[in-house]
């Protein structure tokens, strides 16, 4: 509400277009974000101000847009042709593209540090800009940047790595901040967050090896309950909203004719089916009936 109210305030927009805007700030390219109600703005949005600001100055300004506005209100009436407007449009914006591409080139000269073979590309994602390489899918290479196009500076943290006694920093990834080893890519530690490393009893048994206990934990997207058994048993659950697990797989009173585990019912996209609790380490008791087809024959 407090958005819509400065539009109109500043002769941006209409009624029926307020409600678009929103929507496309937000969902549909992310460049804010809704937090306690109110609108905090993204990296990937930080970083296209920075763009508008610099290179489309002139079309982003309020009198602009507002004058704008009222010109295409004259064109909608009959009092004004459309022509010279988009004309006077179009004109100066091809020649703002053209300055933005030549001043913020997509294409790099710098050759992948990983596959070497491709060359870095700069791209943006909902986590904000970053650095590719031009044969991804092939090479998932990434390197975060700044809004203002640098690639970030790690800081050093007056605390040793673990696992190799290096000093560890303060990096930038593709999720945002985190710590690690300054011997990367030697040394692959990254430090955990306590409530990402502690774990909490249920009281309940796994419902896919029925061995191992359930324990509460939190990840990069929240609470979660997981086998005391990992990674020997993979059996995971996000806790919704209203904080309970998700309904995880049926267990059956029926072993698995393979290893003895037990049985689970599962929904896939054909419908329910039976597996072995194990899986993916068991196949059954799929593979069950391709061994006895073999047998057989």
């Amino acid at each position: 509400a407090t958005l819509i109210k400065e539009l109109e305030q500043r002769g941006i927009g209409r009624p029926s277009t307020y409600a678009p805007i929103v929507q496309t700030i937000t969902k549909a390219h992310g460049y804010v974000e809704i937090k306690d109600r109110r609108l905090y703005p993204t990296r990937v949005g930080e970083a296209v101000n920075t763009l508008m600001v610099d290179h489309f100055k002139t079309i982003s300004d309020d009198e602009y847009t507002s004058k704008l506005e009222k010109r295409l209100d004259e064109v909608e009436s009959g009092s004004q042709e459309w022509v010279p407007v988009v004309r006077d449009f179009y004109g100066p914006l091809q020649r703002m593209l053209s300055a933005a591409e030549e001043a913020t080139p997509a294409d790099t000269d710098e050759v992948c540090p990983l596959c070497n073979e491709g060359h870095l590309v700069r791209k943006a994602s909902r986590f904000g800009p970053f650095m590719g390489c031009s044969r991804y899918p092939k090479c998932k290479f990434r390197r975060a940047l700044t809004v203002d196009g640098e690639a970030p500076q790690p800081k050093l943290l007056d605390e040793p790595c673990p696992n190799c006694g290096k000093p560890l920093q303060l990096r930038t990834g593709r999720y945002g901040e985190f710590v690690g080893c300054s011997g990367y890519p030697d040394c692959k530690y990254i430090k955990r967050d306590a409530a990402q490393t502690e774990s909490k009893l249920t009281g309940e048994k796994c419902p896919q090896c029925g061995e191992g206990d359930l324990v509460e934990r939190t990840g990069r997207y929240g609470p979660f309950v997981a086998c005391s058994r990992y990674p020997d048993c993979n059996y995971r659950a996000n806790i919704g909203k209203d904080g309970k697990p998700g309904q995880g797989p049926k267990v059956l009173d029926e072993p698995c004719p393979i290893c003895g585990k037990p049985l689970v019912e599962r929904r896939g996209r054909y419908g329910l089916f039976k597996s072995c609790s194990d899986y993916p380490k068991c196949p059954g008791p799929k593979g069950v009936k391709k061994s006895e087809k073999a047998v057989e024959a």
